[in-house]
């Protein structure tokens, strides 16, 4: 048997992006609606979060840049500097005394 998603849509939201619409390219493809990602305005809005960064932090270390995956959906079993992060909090907290 067939193990039901969470999710129903999931499988359209995989067929829309993987047959996205185009006006000139592909006019029949589909058109995804259930996004909230704004790739259109990556480079303003890393920018801005930036400058807020550098406002904040009294000296001029850049290294901290996000990653662009911060800014849209990722890999949908998780970035892997994510669950890097995630699996190393849980080991420092959850064994230290085991």
């Amino acid at each position: 048997s067939r193990i039901k998603s969470l999710r129903d849509d999931i499988e359209m939201f995989q067929m829309g992006l993987s047959d996205s619409y185009h006006p000139l390219s592909n006019p029949n493809g589909y058109l995804v609606m259930l996004m909230a990602e704004n790739k259109l305005m990556l480079s303003e809005l890393n920018e801005k979060i930036e400058s807020i960064q550098l406002n904040d932090d009294d000296d001029d270390d850049t290294t901290n840049r996000l990653p662009n995956w911060v800014f849209g959906y990722g890999d949908f079993g998780g970035e892997i500097e994510f669950k890097t992060a995630i699996a190393k909090n849980v080991m420092e907290r959850f064994t230290k005394n085991a």
